[in-house]
């Protein structure tokens, strides 16, 4: 304690508050409240000397005393607002304070405090139980609630985690707590993390751009837009000496009353993930539910070599975001930025840094650096992170073979090595080397059984053993467990992939010719979209209308694409059915409405990229490229191929337009499994034929012919129907009649329950 302290007799380990705004807040009364109580009850309020009489402050350790002494006489009073009551909690939950006309403004200080604690102290939500208010004491906030009834429905509760205010001036804070409490809520079992993909709904109905900032204000109005989220998690973080201090409330969203607030400490700030694990626990519990296990611990510390302790920390938050989620490379590169800047000689530091700016799309001369940087300092390191390195460097500048070479060498010594075996599965080039294709799915396996409780890992097992090396007994253990690992929360984030285990009895009777059983799946399906809201709604109406093109209902697929809810995949999707049925006006029209497209099944945006330019609609580089959902970097020489192909040929320019189209073709590889590789075949053929050229035309469309990728990455089937029909037609221009004779009837077959005027069956009937 000072001298000054001493002098002033002000206590050293207790808060100040330094307004009657402040203190009525901290006791969650009115002011009037306050003022009534230091009369009649003897609230120990001070006064400034020589000053009007209401430039008055209070002690928190004081008013704890207070209630403390005055609390056992409470329960004779009159249960009026004016009772008083502790800072904790009110016995019947919270209550709205009464407003005052004039206030005293509030210092820096008391500003930073009023965020902390409840602001206002608002009603509870209609729909949830009392929940005791939390209050700041010289420990921190401490929390003790109440159990809340489930907010939705289905038993879960439905939040949105805004991004945290960050008052420390590090921007290693920018984006990284807020992410880390959303992980963390969204491993319960009664909490549902509101996805990128729903706050970008609202943010288009409010034409804000999809990468708008979700501060408080913005994500009270996604709440209000979205109008299915109960709760509103705000936080803030601050620097007080050499300690953080993190705050969270959860509020209302509807009238923005808090409901409960919290707050924790962090030494340092390698111990702010422990932190927010706490903040979890205490949202979890108000939210009804217990904290995670005693036992669970954050991440340890990365093993990987550099002189400065705090570089590590920040290399082992940085490591985890990047295995986390891609949407949070720019946390991880600022985080990388700064180890590096503790330590210049951190080499795996260097590497990660690269990769966190190859993976937001920047170009190459801007990654070359680092990269180059690790590779030099890689000699000072361990082995494992050598070799790492080494394949890192590879990777980046497309030495596939040393890449290879290095990642495979990583793993005969070190099997567990995450990032080796994710990247090595990425680089086997599965649908041209055999070889690399059986070590990839094993890989991958391997991958899933070390993370049982991972959807995505086992999801894409599953895949692995039913779509690129089919072996159904070892793809059911797969598909069960990611169907068991499904939450609401991920199939919000993983609609095609949540929707691709849905519709796999419908693949499987289709793919064996039992099309009575392939349309009973569909029709099964359909009736449980009602129990979905959201873009999980509609990404599976948009699956079910494209398993009935499969079968060729075509009626049935607009007519469940006129009910999702979205205008851009409503659109999409009646552009397909548009495209199926023949009719090119509607197409045109359908997709010239401006919007963000969504992936709703697996190549959507490429479906949609690709009628866009079969339309007419992208007719110059620059709307191709704005056109793809590919931007910058991302728009691909393949796209780019056959964006110039298409204006060629729009042009009558047919010499140019067959050269970039075959270009593309050739840079398409095996993609057989997406719609667009389909829509790519036909228009390739079509163009070559009108030129003359009818064997090559017939070439590409016999190119991977089996029925069995038509649908088993999704139902693509369609677009497999029209290629078939194509190839009929050009076996007769030739005189091939047997041919055309058994895929005439091939497609008769699977278009038994197709509608009687579907333009297949119609062309068959004409050609018989």
């Amino acid at each position: 304690m000072s001298s000054n302290d001493a002098a002033s007799g002000e206590p050293a380990s207790s808060r100040r508050l330094d307004s009657w705004k402040e203190i009525a807040a901290y006791l969650r009364r009115s002011m009037r409240s306050a003022r009534r109580w230091e009369k009649e009850e003897g609230l120990p309020v001070h006064r400034h000397p020589h000053s009007k009489r209401d430039s008055v402050y209070a002690y928190a350790a004081e008013l704890d005393d207070w209630w403390t002494r005055r609390g056992a006489g409470a329960s004779g009073l009159d249960h009026t607002e004016d009772t008083p009551v502790p800072p904790e909690a009110d016995a019947d939950g919270p209550r709205e304070p009464e407003r005052e006309v004039e206030e005293a403004p509030s210092t820096p200080t008391a500003r930073v405090s009023h965020w902390l604690r409840m602001a206002g102290a608002g009603l509870a939500f209609t729909t949830l139980a009392a929940v005791s208010a939390a209050w700041l004491s010289r420990n921190g906030l401490r929390s003790e609630t109440k159990p809340l009834r489930a907010l939705s429905s289905q038993g879960r509760n439905v939040v949105l985690v805004a991004h945290f205010e960050n008052r420390t001036g590090e921007r290693l804070f920018d984006g990284t707590l807020d992410y880390a409490l959303g992980r963390e809520l969204s491993n319960s079992q009664r909490v549902t993390v509101v996805s990128r993909d729903r706050v970008n709904d609202a943010l288009r109905l409010a034409r804000k751009a999809p990468d708008t900032p979700i501060d408080r204000v913005v994500a009270r109005e996604v709440c209000l837009r979205d109008g299915g989220i109960q709760a509103l998690i705000t936080g803030l973080v601050e620097k007080v000496g050499s300690k953080y201090l993190l705050s969270v409330e959860l509020e209302n969203p509807k009238d923005g009353t808090a409901v409960a607030g919290f707050r924790e400490e962090s030494v340092g700030t390698d111990d702010s993930l422990r932190a927010i694990q706490r903040i979890s626990d205490h949202v979890r519990a108000a939210l009804g539910e217990g904290p995670a296990h005693d036992g669970r611990e954050p991440a340890g510390l990365a093993k990987v070599t550099t002189v400065s302790l705090k570089a590590l920390q920040l290399y082992s938050r940085a490591d985890a975001l990047m295995m986390g989620d891609e949407d949070h490379m720019g946390a991880a590169e600022e985080l990388l930025r700064q180890a590096v800047a503790e330590d210049p000689r951190f080499a795996s530091a260097w590497i990660h840094l690269a990769f966190a700016l190859s993976n937001q799309g920047r170009p190459l001369a801007e990654v070359q650096p680092y990269a180059e940087k690790a590779m030099r300092l890689s000699d000072t390191t361990s082995e494992r992170e050598r070799y790492f390195i080494r394949g890192g460097y590879y990777q980046l500048f497309a030495q596939r073979e040393k890449a290879v070479a290095a990642y495979e060498a990583l793993l005969d010594l070190y099997p567990d090595h995450p990032w080796a075996t994710g990247n090595l599965i990425f680089i086997y080039d599965w649908f041209h080397n055999p070889e690399e294709l059986a070590k990839a799915v094993q890989l991958q396996a391997r991958l899933a059984d070390s993370r049982p409780n991972d959807f995505l890992e086992n999801w894409n097992a599953a895949f692995n053993f039913v779509a690129v090396k089919p072996e159904p007994a070892r793809a059911g253990a797969y598909v069960r467990r990611a169907g068991q690992l499904l939450t609401p929360e991920l199939r919000e984030r993983f609609c095609a992939r949540a929707d691709w285990l849905e519709l796999l009895p419908f693949t499987e009777s289709w793919l064996k010719g039992d099309l009575v059983a392939a349309a009973a799946e569909l029709d099964r399906v359909a009736t449980k979209v009602d129990s979905l809201t959201g873009f999980p709604r509609d990404c599976l109406l948009a699956q079910v209308a494209l398993g009935y093109l499969t079968l060729g209902r075509i009626e049935a697929a607009a007519r469940i694409s006129g009910a999702i809810s979205d205008p851009v995949v409503r659109n999409d999707m009646l552009a397909q059915v548009d495209f199926i049925r023949g009719d090119r006006l509607a197409l045109k029209y359908h997709l010239q409405f401006p919007g963000e497209q969504k992936m709703f099944s697996h190549g959507s945006l490429e479906t949609t990229y690709n009628l866009r330019l079969r339309a007419g609609i992208l007719l110059d580089s620059e709307s191709c490229r704005e056109g793809s959902h590919w931007k910058g970097p991302y728009f691909t020489d393949e796209e780019a191929h056959r964006c110039r192909g298409a204006i060629a040929l729009a042009r009558g320019n047919r010499v140019v337009g067959i050269r970039e189209l075959e270009e593309a073709w050739k840079l398409a590889g095996d993609r057989y499994y997406v719609p667009s590789y389909s829509l790519g075949k036909e228009e390739l053929a079509a163009v070559l034929a009108k030129q003359g050229d009818v064997p090559e035309a017939i070439r590409i469309l016999e190119r991977n012919p089996e029925r069995f990728y038509a649908v088993i990455s999704g139902t693509t089937g369609a677009y497999w129907l029209i290629d078939r029909w194509e190839l009929a037609k050009l076996y007769r221009r030739v005189g091939r009649q047997q041919d055309a004779r058994v895929v005439e009837a091939e497609l008769s077959k699977l278009l038994a329950l197709a509608d009687s005027d579907h333009p297949i069956l119609q062309e068959l009937k004409r050609a018989s």
